[in-house]
Order: C-alpha cells, then sequence, then structure tokens
C-alpha cells in the first residue's frame, strides 16, 4: 500500500486526487475493506508529515 500511495503521489499533479479503488480482493492481506482503507488513509497521512521514505 506505501509503494502504491507513494507512486499515485509522484504521478500526480497539483490539483488532482488520488483515490483507492480496488480492482479485485486483498487476497488475505487485510482481514476486511475497512481494515485496507485505513492502512491507505494512514499512508497518506505519512506522506503528508513527510514520513514517506
Amino acid at each position: 500500500m506505501k509503494d502504491a500511495v507513494e507512486q499515485g503521489y509522484k504521478l500526480a499533479d497539483q490539483g488532482d486526487i488520488v483515490l483507492l479503488s480496488p480492482a479485485c480482493s486483498s487476497f488475505d492481506w487485510y482481514s476486511c475493506f475497512e481494515e485496507r482503507g485505513d492502512d491507505f488513509k494512514n499512508c497518506v497521512h505519512m506522506l503528508q508529515e513527510g514520513r514517506h521514505h
């Protein structure tokens, strides 16, 4: 997820919106869709705080 968020950040231009829109199940990486969404949000927050390295 961290890599996906960072790649979205790199490809986006200012003013673009990057959202999580999975095309398939997580194959047991997450217990439910809420957990996957929480991970996405946490990665975005870390990126905003400058902790994306």
